[in-house]
């Protein structure tokens, strides 16, 4: 009975975003196993079900809402796997970026998942900051790099690949907000712009990786919301 009342919950779940007619097929049951793993206390099966698909969909998901419907609810996953696991960076990166590709996850009912999916849900949605505004309290009292007077360090790249991307010989870039910390890592991502979910996700996903100088003021490291134009290698 336990079983069957769980796999109508999965299925009230999975019913709540259509899915590409590409990936019907096969998204659809693996939505239903991943939610199982999560469900059975399985975060790191879920987090393998998860990257695998993630893994196969940009050469297949559709560039409209439907796409961004299923890569929102499978970043969503991942965030309450990462979360699960205790690995709350990257929890935290995976529910910012799912509700930029689409804003509907936020009505998916994350208590499910006990007080990983709380931690989530009880997560405020980041607004955009003023290119350059300052990210620690230390630093309030100037608001933004752009306007500070004295020696100024703008963040810069030290590590890390552009996303691939072979369905444009010419694809448009996207602008990524992060905050870069004082140890130059990027989190808290929000979209500026971006022609499609998939390309946002692939640009989102290189520059979880990316590593940066930070931001310097007068010799000191400050942490920054910095907007950064991602380019894709299309060979």
């Amino acid at each position: 009975m336990r079983t069957r009342r769980l796999a109508l919950l999965a299925l009230l779940v999975i019913a709540t975003l259509p899915l590409p007619a590409s990936a019907q097929s096969t998204t659809g049951s693996t939505f239903d196993e991943i939610d199982a793993a999560l469900r059975d206390g399985s975060p790191l099966r879920a987090l393998r079900l998860v990257r695998r698909t993630l893994d196969d969909l940009p050469e297949t998901v559709s560039e409209d809402e439907q796409g961004a419907a299923t890569l929102g609810r499978l970043v969503t996953l991942r965030a309450v796997a990462e979360s699960m696991i205790d690995d709350t960076a990257a929890a935290l990166w995976s529910w910012a970026l799912a509700q930029d590709l689409d804003p509907s996850v936020r009505d998916l009912d994350l208590r499910r998942y006990g007080s990983s999916g709380n931690l989530l849900r009880d997560t405020e949605e980041r607004p955009l900051a003023e290119d350059g505004d300052f990210a620690d309290d230390e630093s309030r009292r100037i608001n933004n790099i752009f306007r500070a007077d004295g020696e100024v360090v703008l963040p810069d790249r030290r590590r890390g690949r552009e996303p691939r991307y072979r369905r444009s010989a010419d694809p448009t870039p996207v602008i990524l907000q992060v905050l870069i910390d004082r140890r130059g890592r990027p989190s808290n991502p929000r979209v500026v712009d971006a022609p499609s979910a998939l390309r946002l996700f692939l640009a989102a996903q290189a520059v979880s990786e990316w590593r940066f100088q930070p931001a310097r003021l007068n010799r000191d490291e400050v942490a920054i919301y910095y907007n950064i134009r991602v380019d894709f290698d299309t060979d």
